[in-house]
């Protein structure tokens, strides 16, 4: 298991790589909320407006299992490892 400076540095090393704005606005969107602080407080209104969404769609049972995630995010991997962008 690698220790905590170690996955850091190669987290380091894997964003500076990245030169697709795209990708980096949404690696930004992510990551933002787990280092931000985590109280309702802190949400801008819209986002106060799209976890409400999110917590009532949870409640209806619309969602995807982790299977579903990690199938959608291999699909993704494979389609951006293809544009060549990726190192």
């Amino acid at each position: 298991m690698k220790s905590k400076k170690q996955l850091k540095e190669e987290l380091h090393q894997f964003i500076d790589s990245i030169d697709d704005e795209q990708v980096l606005q949404t690696l930004n969107e992510d990551i933002v909320p787990y280092v931000a602080k985590n109280d309702a407080e802190s949400l801008t209104a819209q986002q106060q407006q799209e976890l409400e969404e999110a917590i009532t769609a949870a409640d209806n049972g619309e969602t995807v299992s982790f299977d579903e995630f990690k199938a959608s995010m291999d699909k993704w991997r494979t389609a951006y490892k293809s544009t060549g962008v990726s190192k």
